[in-house]
């Protein structure tokens, strides 16, 4: 559904290769913050008459901006009319990125962060198709009213509009099926997420309840009176006759002639 105002813009990541990793919020903050900081050095310097090292250090913090700012402007910029279909988009991208720290372990995957990035401007790519074919669409259809139905230019019109109107349910049914995928790889992540806190309630939870039986255990044991309360050798006596029954079957098939002797428990 297409919504009123201005479209988006999303940013994708750099054409310049090598200044992709400048284009991450926490490289290019740590870029400006250096270069202001080596800028306001390098002021102090020039004011203390220490031309040579004060150029220096303002002459690195220019290169530095220069080379973010050509990060920056190498990005390609996609225009998203469905406001609210992108708003669900980013939110799923930051759940995502949120809860990842704590998945990581569960799914054996480091840097989901570049994964991310490159399936929402993928995203951002086919919403950016898809109102251009949609403007398509209504200027071939408006373009109709007031020409003959018989006139070939009304027919050429009406054969683009049925291209492009095939043209953007396929585009749809893509952008359903990749934002889906977004939506559940948020789902599991969330779910994952949780996992480890779950876990270890329910490890707090067997082990209070496994304290409160040998605890219990021991009270009726301490309660009970001499003649109704449990032998301890009970149950390791009948182990043990049990073994002895199974070590006679042995030598009995093994032995030709095996010698009499007695047991005694």
């Amino acid at each position: 559904m297409r919504t009123h105002g201005q479209p988006i813009v999303v940013r994708g990541p750099s054409r310049w290769q090598r200044g992709r990793p400048l284009t991450s919020a926490s490289i290019r903050n740590g870029v400006i913050l250096g270069a202001a900081a080596s800028a306001a050095i390098g002021v102090i310097l020039l004011s203390q008459q220490l031309l040579l090292l004060a150029l220096t250090l303002i002459g690195a913090a220019v290169a530095a901006l220069i080379v973010l700012a050509s990060a920056l402007l190498a990005r390609p910029k996609a225009f998203v009319t469905d406001r609210r279909a992108w708003y669900d988009v980013e939110k799923w991208c930051r759940t995502i990125l949120a809860a990842w720290p704590h998945v990581e372990g569960i799914a054996g995957i480091q840097d989901v962060a570049s994964v991310i990035a490159s399936a929402r401007w993928d995203i951002a790519r086919l919403q950016d198709e898809k109102g251009n074919l949609v403007a398509a669409r209504d200027e071939a259809t408006f373009a109709q009213y007031g020409i003959d139905v018989d006139d070939p230019l009304r027919l050429d019109l009406a054969d683009r509009r049925d291209q492009v109107i095939l043209r953007l349910t396929a585009l749809d049914e893509e952008i359903v099926r990749r934002t889906d995928r977004l939506r559940t790889l948020a789902e599991h992540c969330i779910h994952l997420g949780y996992q480890p806190k779950l876990a270890g309630k329910e490890l707090k939870r067997r082990r209070r309840a496994r304290e409160a039986l040998a605890k219990v255990d021991s009270a009726i044991v301490e309660a009970a009176p001499w003649n109704i309360r449990p032998d301890p050798t009970t149950d390791l006596s009948e182990q043990t006759a049990m073994v002895v029954v199974a070590y006679r079957e042995l030598i009995g098939k093994n032995a030709q002639d095996p010698p009499s002797r007695s047991w005694h428990l």
